[in-house]
């Protein structure tokens, strides 16, 4: 998938109960009230994610950094909500949201999307397996094998295809 870094999303256990869609590049996650819900493991998600849903009469009134915060993984502290929100990464009814203590309406369609950011270190060359179909100077085919993670990140720094494709080339 082109640019999946960039593009995996998903949202998991909170007792919103959001659904994970495993499948899609990028997840429309709609998010319900269900109480206690766990849907996994946050080591196991990818760090970005994103959220679309309606806010309901219970949460009208309230700021909107306290109802994404009740939406979202219980790892996002209430400062990585409030710099989306300064990074204008929040939707309220498609239009942005930069200040925390924008009031919701009933009925308002909100939307986050964070694409977390991380210094991984240093990216070592490491001797991995690859199966290579075809190499030039300007293209390299190769066989990713299922489960091998495309690059580094927090929960995974090396035994990546990059970290194999680095020994490689």
């Amino acid at each position: 998938a082109v640019g999946l870094a960039a593009a995996v999303c998903g949202a998991f256990w909170k007792p919103r109960a959001l659904m994970r869609a495993p499948s899609m590049a990028m997840a429309t996650v709609v998010a319900g009230k269900h109480e206690d819900e766990g849907l996994g493991d946050p080591s196991t998600f990818a760090d970005t994610h994103m959220v679309m849903f309606t806010v309901d009469s219970e949460d009208k009134g309230l700021r909107i950094d306290q109802v994404l915060q009740s939406y979202l993984p219980a790892h996002f502290s209430r400062s990585r909500v409030q710099r989306a929100l300064k990074n204008h990464s929040v939707l309220i009814n498609g239009e942005p949201a930069s200040k925390p203590s924008i009031k919701v309406r009933a009925g308002d369609q909100v939307q986050y999307c964070d694409a977390a950011t991380e210094d991984v270190g240093v990216v070592r060359a490491e001797p991995l397996p690859l199966t290579i179909y075809f190499e030039d100077e300007l293209c390299l085919v190769v066989d990713k094998p299922a489960g091998m993670v495309v690059h580094p990140s927090k929960g995974q720094r090396s035994g990546t295809l990059v970290n194999a494709l680095l020994h490689h080339v």
